[in-house]
């Protein structure tokens, strides 16, 4: 019989014990079964748990430069272009431009007689303009820049007024003629005429009475505008370009003169004195949606459109002497452009690229 020491552990002792029975009676009985104890497999093998995943610092990015919200270029006063005017700050009358707001005024002409009436064409290169440096009232031309100024009509007494057609290669004026046979030389009749801006191929449009007739042409170049009356009453005629079905489009027993179209030839600017004194006006090119635009004790005369129709430029004496005023055309305050002891008048606006 197998001796066990008392020495040995107990865990061990039992160990021994259960391999001797086993040993003994390790036979099945019939119809036994090895007994098998599942194992998972898990459990068996010997695993570590796996290396902390490496998470990538993220590389250091430029901080965004703060630039400013971005802004749109401000709309200048009046919404930008040139005006020219004419003025007499040197004694005499000469042609300046400006920036619409009035800004960076420049004189152009500097010559011992009078200019005026400045007229800027339509693609703003060149201004038409009148002066008496050599007669009484002839047509010249000159660049925007007040470069190569030339006469193209020879008229020797009382041109007026000149309009550009909007292909910019002729040019409607007015022409007074007079009877200086006969002492105190007083006028006869004031004709209308058209002439290429080289001064060739000049003719008659329309033959009328002695009276100043401001004549303007549309946009579109079909119609012509004009005033003609006597000196205490003036009407605002349309008719065709080739001087065909005049319409009297105010009959107003006033002094309507001083006409602008509209860039889009929907809308006459023009000044009127039906309310007393003169004012700016605004109707259609029928005569009809008659608008007030100023409202001024003073003189408002000689309007004129900004290129985007939405301005109108204008002279007054509200201030004592002539100067240039702007309004919006649906109304409002009238801000001064010109702040001179001389008179500054006759205002008229080319595109922004002038």
């Amino acid at each position: 019989m197998l001796r066990i020491q008392k020495s040995l552990p107990r865990t061990v002792t039992m160990i021994l014990l259960a391999c001797i029975v086993a040993a003994c009676g390790g036979e099945l009985g019939e119809g036994e079964q090895p007994t098998t104890v599942p194992i998972e497999r898990d459990i068996l093998t010997a695993t570590s748990p796996p290396p902390p995943t490496q998470t990538p610092s993220p590389e250091p990015t430029e901080a965004p430069t703060n630039t400013g919200t971005p802004t749109a270029s401000p709309t200048p006063l009046g919404g930008g272009g040139r005006v020219a005017f004419s003025t007499n700050r040197k004694g005499h009358y000469d042609i300046y431009v400006m920036n619409s707001d009035g800004s960076e005024a420049a004189r152009l002409t500097d010559d011992p007689g009078s200019d005026t009436f400045p007229m800027w064409s339509p693609t703003g290169d060149q201004i038409a303009f009148i002066s008496d440096r050599e007669r009484t009232g002839d047509l010249y031309v000159m660049e925007a820049d007040g470069s190569n100024q030339w006469m193209i009509a020879d008229m020797s007494r009382g041109a007026w007024s000149p309009s550009w057609t909007p292909d910019g290669e002729q040019v409607v004026f007015s022409n007074m003629i007079w009877d200086c046979i006969n002492a105190p030389c007083p006028p006869i009749r004031m004709d209308m005429y058209i002439v290429n801006d080289d001064g060739s191929g000049m003719r008659s449009l329309f033959v009328g009475p002695p009276s100043y007739y401001n004549a303007v042409i549309s946009p579109d170049g079909s119609k012509i505008a004009f005033a003609t009356g006597n000196l205490n009453s003036f009407e605002i005629y349309v008719m065709d370009r080739d001087g065909s079905d005049r319409k009297n489009i105010t009959n107003f027993p006033s002094d309507d003169t001083d006409l602008s179209w509209s860039p889009d030839g929907e809308t006459i600017a023009f000044a009127s004195n039906r309310d007393g004194n003169y004012e700016i006006y605004l109707m259609k090119p029928d005569g009809t949606d008659l608008v007030r635009l100023t409202d001024n004790p003073a003189t408002d005369r000689m309007p004129a459109w900004s290129p985007d129709g939405q301005w109108i430029v204008f002279a007054s004496d509200r201030e004592g002497n002539y100067d240039i005023f702007l309004i919006p055309v649906g109304g409002g305050i009238a801000i001064r452009l010109t702040e001179t002891e001389a008179d500054e008048m006759q205002p008229s606006w080319a595109n922004g690229g002038s």
